[in-house]
Order: C-alpha cells, then sequence, then structure tokens
C-alpha cells in the first residue's frame, strides 16, 4: 500500500488504497483521504442540529446599525481535526489519547468560540453532526452518542471507526470542557466596546479609546479579538496599552499604512473578546522589555499595573518603530520613567535616515498629537538617547557587561511584527540570554 504526508509534519499518512477499518490507526488514515468530504457532510448536519446562535453583543455603528450575527467559517471545524489528530496518541491496546498540546488547543477552541454565540449545546451538535458524517462516509448506520462497543458491535460498525467515534467525541468534550471553565470563571463570552475618542498621532500610527462593558477584559499585557462595525466578519488582534480597570477603559494603538487609517467613528461600539497571552512582569526579578511597533501597548500596560505596586524591579524597555514620530507614547513613558526610578526607556528608530512627518502634522488637528511622539527638554532628560537599529541589536549593545544576566525577557510585537519577534529572539539567544527566561508573543 502506497502513502503520502496528509499533511506537512504530520504523523499519519493518507491511504490511497480501500479503508482499512478494524483498526483506529487504519481507521485514521482513511480519514484523513476524505477529511474535505468529512468536513462537508458533518456541516449539513450540523446545519440540522445546532439550535441558533447565542446571544452575544455585535458591533453596531454609531447610528445604532448592526450587521448579521458573525457564524464561524466551518474551516475551524478541519483545522481543529488537523490540529488534534497530529497529537493523537495510539496505545499499544488500540486506544487514544491527545496530548498536552492538542489538549490545550481544543479546549481553547472552546473558550474561542463563545465570542461568537457557540454554546456547549452547539459542541454537541458539533458531535453528533462529526459522528453522523463518519458513518455515511464509510455506509454504516449513526449508533447515536455515548457510544457503546457492544452497541457499535450489534450496529456492524468496525472496531476502528468505533474508536475513531469515541475519539471524535472525548475530542469535542476537551473543547467543551474549554466552554464550561470560562463560563463557571464568571468570563464573558464578549463584551461590547463604545468608541471614546479617536487620536490620530501620526501616518501610521492610530489612537482608538473606548470603555468596554463588562469592564473586565482579562490581565494587563493580554491581548484581545475585537470586532468592529468596518470589518464585522473579521475579528482582528489588538492589545490595549492600559491594564483592565473598574471603568472599562481601553486604549488600542492601531499601526496602518500611510493614508489608510482604520474606519472608526466616536459613538460606534466595537465588540472584544478573548483575552489570551502569557506576558507578565516578575514581583522579584528585574525585566528587560523588547517592544516592535504596536507591540509596546501590552508592555505598557505591564508598567502601569506595575506602577500600583509598592516594590517593582527595575525594568528597561526598548521601543522599536520605524519613524521617529511613531512614538506615539514616548511622552507618557519619560513621564512614566521620571516619577519611577525602576523604569528606564530607550527609543530606538530603525532608519537612519527617516525624518519627522512634518506636513502631515501641518494643520492644527494633527499639530496637536505631536506632544505624544515629541517631548521637549524637560521630558527628554528622563530617558535613554534615541538609538538607531533593532531594539535587539541594541539591547545587546548595552549588555557589555552581561547587564541582562538573569533578567527575564518579555519580547512584543503587533499583528505585522511576528518574524520580527522572533529574528529579536534570535538576536538575544545568541547573544548569550537564557531561552527559558523569553516570553515572546506577537497579536
Amino acid at each position: 500500500m502506497s502513502h503520502e504526508p496528509s499533511h506537512p509534519g504530520s504523523r499519519h499518512f493518507r491511504a490511497v488504497s480501500a479503508p482499512d477499518l478494524s483498526t483506529l490507526s487504519g481507521a485514521v488514515n482513511a480519514t484523513y483521504d476524505r477529511l474535505d468530504d468529512l468536513v462537508r457532510v458533518a456541516q449539513r448536519h450540523y446545519s440540522r442540529l445546532a439550535p441558533p446562535v447565542g446571544e452575544v453583543p455585535q458591533p453596531t455603528t454609531a447610528d445604532g446599525t448592526a450587521p448579521p450575527p458573525h457564524v464561524p467559517d466551518v474551516a475551524w471545524v478541519r483545522r481543529a481535526a488537523l490540529t488534534a489528530a497530529d497529537g493523537l496518541t495510539i496505545t499499544a491496546n488500540g486506544t487514544a489519547n491527545f496530548d498536552g498540546n492538542s489538549t490545550a488547543f481544543l479546549a481553547d477552541l472552546g473558550r474561542d468560540l463563545r465570542k461568537d454565540g457557540i454554546t456547549v449545546a452547539h459542541v454537541a451538535a458539533a458531535a453528533e453532526a462529526l459522528g453522523r458524517a463518519l458513518c455515511d462516509l464509510y455506509n454504516h448506520s449513526y449508533p447515536g452518542t455515548d457510544l457503546t462497543y457492544q452497541a457499535a458491535e450489534q450496529a456492524g460498525i468496525p472496531v476502528g471507526l468505533t474508536e475513531l467515534l469515541q475519539t471524535v467525541d472525548l475530542g469535542v468534550r476537551i473543547a467543551a470542557l474549554g466552554a464550561v471553565e470560562d463560563e463557571d470563571a464568571g468570563i464573558p463570552a464578549a463584551a461590547d466596546a463604545e468608541v471614546l475618542e479617536i487620536q490620530h498621532r501620526s501616518p501610521r500610527v492610530t489612537v482608538v479609546r473606548l470603555t468596554a462593558t463588562p469592564p473586565q477584559t482579562g490581565w494587563a499585557g493580554q491581548f484581545l479579538e475585537v470586532r468592529t462595525p468596518a470589518e464585522p466578519e473579521q475579528w482582528r488582534s489588538a492589545a490595549s496599552a492600559i491594564p483592565p480597570n473598574h471603568g472599562g477603559l481601553l486604549e488600542f494603538p492601531l499601526v496602518h499604512p500611510v493614508g489608510a487609517p482604520p474606519q472608526v467613528t466616536v459613538g460606534e461600539h466595537w465588540v472584544v473578546a478573548n483575552p489570551t497571552g502569557g506576558l507578565e512582569l516578575s514581583t522579584d526579578t528585574p525585566t528587560l522589555m523588547i517592544a516592535l511597533g504596536a507591540g509596546l501597548a501590552p508592555l505598557r500596560a505591564l508598567i502601569l499595573d506595575a506602577s500600583t505596586h509598592d516594590t517593582v524591579p527595575p525594568v528597561h524597555l526598548y521601543w522599536q518603530v520605524d519613524n521617529p514620530d511613531d512614538l506615539h507614547e514616548y511622552t507618557g513613558l519619560l513621564g512614566l520613567a521620571g516619577v519611577f526610578d525602576w523604569l528606564t526607556v530607550t527609543p530606538v528608530v530603525t532608519d537612519a535616515t527617516a525624518t519627522g512627518d512634518e506636513d502631515w502634522f501641518a494643520t492644527p488637528e494633527r499639530e496637536r498629537f505631536t506632544i505624544y511622539s515629541r517631548p521637549g527638554p524637560e521630558q527628554l532628560v528622563n530617558g535613554e538617547e534615541l538609538r538607531h537599529g533593532t531594539a535587539a541589536d541594541v539591547a545587546v549593545a548595552d549588555n557589555a557587561g552581561n547587564t541582562w544576566a538573569g533578567r527575564r525577557v518579555l519580547v512584543a510585537g503587533g499583528p505585522e511584527d511576528a518574524t520580527a519577534v522572533n529574528e529579536a529572539v534570535s538576536v538575544l539567544t545568541a547573544a548569550g540570554v537564557d531561552p527559558a527566561m523569553i516570553t515572546a508573543e506577537s497579536m
């Protein structure tokens, strides 16, 4: 029998010959070969079995116009199947377990789908839809939920297919557990957030301030998923530059191409959901921060959160942008550094030839925002000299005396900075920073 890889990195293979459903391994291999058929048939069953989408906040324009509820693309079923199956471990006696990564993925999937009104009842419908689809693919009658070996044998279902049905049910139960855990913890599926203010701080950076209801939107330093009236079919990743607070205030710095700021109006309502991320300040170890562009937001939130503590270990922030006018919170950071002796701020501009956006700031409406990126001499004394290059390279150059030994390192970037975040980590580890001390995330 010949084989071909089912997808890059998979431990399973698609069978080209007739399916072998006598073992779980054979059933998994055979189903990989028909995964698209499985998703298509499961979608048909799911549309019949699933209850209406639960009520969750919807983005609305300033005049109150709301789009239809967002329905997750069925592609998530295929992605979930691929990811979960790649972490499937088949034991010596033929049963299966999911490894730690796949278990975490499935639980996070259950949590994530809550933002679109997908409840435990929908997850149960998905389990039945997948079970029915598997039976349809292999011309067997669906034996019902809570399948036992005895019931499967009476229905003439091969052992391998029976175990695959049970494995699918296990995976769906793990996803349901993730959703239930968040519900029991009182974490809202999503929050409504009204736009209060819009600041165009440079040709490439717009800051949007909102207030969320309910106000609890995760922890300082976490990323959120955001849905807006301008793009109601898309969930975008963003991070608030201020920590969660009783007033529900959020501040999203959004990086965009010149001349293409986000379409947003004061008074419209966004939806925020699914706080994720592991960036956090140590309470007993000095911290090196590397912020790339909009990656400043979660790190600034951590700094503001730490400012409420009695004692804070030293924090050195290197903030990298391409143009000096994109240092959209430079003055504010210097103000914090002037008040808190544990904070050091070093701005880094990648393009040594970049000049200010004088023409863009020529109008009074825009000129007033230069106070954020162009601090005066009295503020500049609170920070380090502006440097050129990358934040990681500058930090390494400053480490001639092994200054960063034993420090926690946080690296954060915006949605467009995934590659730059990885490169920064590579530079730091090549310079001797312990990888175990680094937490790196991009939106």
